[in-house]
């Protein structure tokens, strides 16, 4: 892929991010706010990818970390149990299944990420807590 191809994408994703704010600001549905934050976001990573420029790149990388988080926080969602699980999955999909893309493949002692099962036990944890509280 090449710097234009980047930089064409940057440009779509900054569309789409003034059309989450666009809509958000009508109607207050905060999924739309946090939508336009991470393509924002996302859209500056892109440019800085085709510009090369490092330094630029590891803050814009930084800033994609910060509203993702900031995400899961304001939705109350177990983000650090969840990447774990994913890496832990991802660890198990196997080298050899790979494609000439990069790409791990889901070979034969792949596990799916149970994130779930994590939203599950968050939800229930917060229950038991509130109730102890009463």
């Amino acid at each position: 892929m090449n710097c234009k191809a980047l930089l064409a994408m940057a440009d779509a994703l900054g569309t789409m991010s003034d059309q989450c704010q666009v809509v958000f600001k009508e109607c207050g549905d905060q999924r739309l706010f946090r939508a336009h934050l991470i393509l924002e976001e996302v859209s500056e990573l892109l440019e800085e990818l085709a510009n090369r420029d490092e330094v630029k790149c590891l803050k814009e990388l930084a800033d994609v970390l910060y509203v993702v988080i900031g995400t899961a926080v304001a939705f109350d969602l177990p983000i650090d149990e969840a990447f774990e699980e994913v890496h832990s999955s991802n660890m198990t999909k196997g080298a050899a299944a790979g494609t000439h893309d990069g790409d791990r493949g889901k070979g034969e002692g792949y596990r799916k990420a149970d994130v779930r099962g994590i939203l599950i036990g968050h939800r229930l944890r917060q229950k038991e807590a509130a109730s102890r509280k009463i």
